[in-house]
């Protein structure tokens, strides 16, 4: 076999090697791709499953809650009724009381959020720390997020680390400004009780939402942010209280 002949079957050899390894490689992929599709479907029939099972739950403790409400009405009818006809001043520090107790002003709920503020922000590097984030380095590659429960308090924690390709001080006023949740009109009050409005913000408003029962739901959020600067860092603390109200009236939840 001369040298051209030798050539040729070489080149026939490679060109074999390739269409073996292209259809291989075209095999792995559709097999990975069915594997990732049968993930997301399970995962897909799973979330369905629960919010299902959730929102049967939320439909039948709605009917309970409502009930309670009712009940909770009558009772404040009846005893004003039964104030009015005793003659009871509804003015007298001990009847006051006993509203107050029913019903927390606003002005007393961001104040104490406000002043648990500060108190939040100086727990900053240890939380930090405790939760692996407190390395300034960036993640281009990885950015983390992730939720654990707490098994002294059984709360929640959420930590997460995102690098963004901005300068410092181009980045601090934009996080500012999108941190009092302006997409949030319903309901919108601000408190205007701050001592610092420049580094301090309180709000409340409504989300409404329809339940898979046709009722319709809400919760108010009452919300206290306040921004820290210093040594070339920014830290933004919040505090939120989630109120329900209708069917899900009874739940409450708080948030820093």
């Amino acid at each position: 076999m001369d040298a051209v002949a030798r050539h040729e079957l070489e080149k026939a050899k490679d060109r074999k090697r390739r269409s073996v390894y292209r259809e291989r490689r075209r095999v792995e992929r559709e097999s990975l791709q069915q594997e990732v599709e049968k993930a997301q479907l399970a995962a897909r029939m799973t979330a369905e499953a629960e919010q299902k099972r959730l929102c049967e739950a939320v439909s039948g403790r709605a009917v309970l809650l409502e009930r309670f409400h009712d009940l909770m009405n009558r009772r404040l009818t009846e005893w004003d009724d039964l104030s009015l006809s005793e003659g009871i001043d509804t003015r007298a520090a001990s009847y006051q009381h006993k509203r107050v107790r029913l019903e927390s002003t606003e002005d007393a709920i961001f104040s104490a959020y406000i002043d648990e503020l500060d108190g939040v922000y100086a727990q900053t590097d240890e939380a930090l720390r405790l939760r692996g984030l407190d390395d300034t380095r960036p993640n281009w590659d990885g950015p983390s997020e992730n939720w654990t429960k707490d098994p002294d308090t059984g709360y929640f924690l959420y930590g997460g680390k995102l690098t963004l390709p901005f300068g410092f001080s181009e980045l601090c006023p934009s996080r500012w400004y999108t941190a009092p949740l302006r997409h949030r009109q319903e309901g919108r009050q601000l408190y205007h009780g701050v001592d610092d409005p420049d580094k301090t913000l309180a709000f409340k408003f409504c989300i409404t939402t329809r339940l898979a029962s046709g009722k319709t739901a809400s919760v108010v959020q009452r919300v206290a942010i306040r921004r820290y600067e210093q040594n070339e860092r920014m830290v933004i603390v919040w505090r939120l209280f989630t109120e329900g109200e209708g069917a899900f009236f009874g739940m409450m939840g708080g948030v820093s």
